[in-house]
């Protein structure tokens, strides 16, 4: 059964929360919204693409997907314009890519950051 993006980062959520002394939090980006509220929310400065969780002090975005998720090209431009402002993004396909990846950018003695290899169902 493949658990939903939902589940998935709610459980990495707590356990950022639970682990870290960082302050992380979601980006609600997803779901159906009319067009007056898109549209307030647009003016309001949400973006189109931004990764799903943001932890500010170590410069990292996760982008939450099931196994079987694309990551949309809206994203995947998004993604790059972050790295290219100095940001770490990653999508993580499971609450052990979270906890991979937050430890890799916890270690300060690690030499250079690897993208986590893509996840095969």
């Amino acid at each position: 059964m493949i658990e939903s993006e939902h589940v998935i980062q709610c459980q990495a959520i707590q356990w950022i929360r639970q682990n870290t002394p960082y302050v992380c939090y979601a980006v609600p980006n997803g779901g159906s919204r009319g067009r007056r509220q898109g549209a307030a929310l647009k003016a309001e400065g949400v973006l189109a693409g931004i990764p799903d969780i943001h932890i500010p002090a170590l410069s990292l975005f996760i982008e939450m997907k099931t196994t079987t998720g694309k990551v949309s090209p809206v994203q995947k431009e998004m993604h790059e314009r972050l790295r290219k402002d100095g940001q770490i993004v990653e999508v993580c396909r499971s609450v052990d890519d979270v906890i991979r990846v937050v430890m890799i950018e916890m270690a300060p003695s690690v030499p250079t950051r690897q993208p986590l290899k893509k996840v095969t169902p």
